[in-house]
């Protein structure tokens, strides 16, 4: 029962130990948020004097700025460029987001080719007005492929590298600039405290804070310059993705050209039917007749017949009793 009693002692000692150190913790993280916030809210009124950054790594922390901003406008605009209706991109973002399978969706000109073709069969394939529904439907949809197969090298090789530039790289930076705000906050805090300290016991203390929080803003410091050193050569990585970019539109453009050159070539008007000549009838039509009997010429200008001979003559003949015209 002794042993029991020990151990049931030594458990809420232990117990009450680790709540006051919990306490300690929260006590002292609470002292510093609220240094902090005090000498960041008299830096606002300019009551003190804060730290400032040099003037190369002012423009380094400017030049990444830019970089991000304008890098996520053009992801905006080449999302937009791929594809103009918001409520799909939104669609597609959702599905990004879940890592979910976007579904299968046709593209404008695909569905264009898709209309004309069923137009042309129910016209009729044989018929000119259906032959040309088809022939053009069958283009619209090699367009679409050709488009299908720009936006994937785009998404792919470029969308893709800028996105991870502005979730990885660019949110790394941020993340240590903050870091060194705080550090350098409380820089200035231990500084404040050096000029404040009434007692030379106190003034040992505050400067020995001080050195404290100057080592970890100079470490700081040195990380965040370190990462924003890379941004002219993260600009050098763009400039390559947008040659891919402009790679990519020229095969398109260029494999649409084609394919409208060929289609231009196949849908010429048809030309008019040219209609046989007729030969020209004779002024006088030909006339055939038959022998009814024989005759014997009486004079020079008669002719002498035999019965059943069949005579065609452009004239006109003076004895008709002899003949049955056919």
């Amino acid at each position: 029962r002794d042993c029991t009693q020990m151990e049931d002692d030594g458990t809420v000692v232990e117990r009450q130990s680790s709540l006051d150190r919990k306490m300690t913790s929260m006590k002292r993280l609470a002292t510093t948020a609220f240094s902090r916030a005090r000498q960041f809210t008299e830096e606002k009124l300019g009551q003190v004097e804060k730290t400032t950054y040099d003037a190369q790594f002012e423009n380094m922390v400017l030049r990444s700025e830019k970089t991000k901003q304008w890098t996520e406008r053009i992801v905006k605009g080449i999302e937009h460029a791929l594809e103009p209706n918001p409520n799909i991109r939104m669609e597609g973002y959702f599905y990004d987001k879940f890592d979910r399978k976007r579904p299968s969706r046709m593209i404008p000109v695909e569905e264009l080719g898709e209309t004309m073709i069923n137009a042309g069969g129910d016209v009729g394939h044989t018929t000119t007005y259906g032959g040309y529904l088809q022939n053009c439907g069958e283009v619209q949809q090699r367009l679409g492929m050709v488009q299908r197969e720009f936006m994937t090298t785009v998404i792919e090789k470029v969308l893709n590298p800028l996105k991870r530039f502005l979730t990885e790289d660019m949110k790394t930076i941020q993340k240590e600039r903050q870091r060194l705000g705080v550090k350098r906050l409380d820089l200035d805090v231990a500084k404040n405290k050096a000029r404040r300290a009434a007692t030379f016991e106190k003034q040992q203390l505050a400067e020995t804070q001080l050195k404290v929080a100057q080592a970890e803003f100079d470490s700081q410091y040195e990380v965040t310059k370190l990462l924003l050193e890379r941004i002219p050569d993260i600009q050098a990585s763009h400039c390559k993705l947008l040659q891919e970019f402009v790679a990519a539109q020229k095969q398109c453009y260029s494999a649409c050209a084609d394919l409208m050159t060929g289609a231009a070539a196949q849908s010429k008007s048809p030309e008019p039917e040219i209609q046989p000549e007729k030969p020209e009838m004779p002024k006088h039509r030909p006339r055939r007749a038959k022998v009814l009997y024989d005759y014997d010429a009486a004079s020079e200008e008669e002719l002498s017949l035999l019965a059943d001979e069949v005579w065609k003559s452009h004239h006109s003949c003076r004895i008709f009793m002899h003949f049955l015209f056919l």
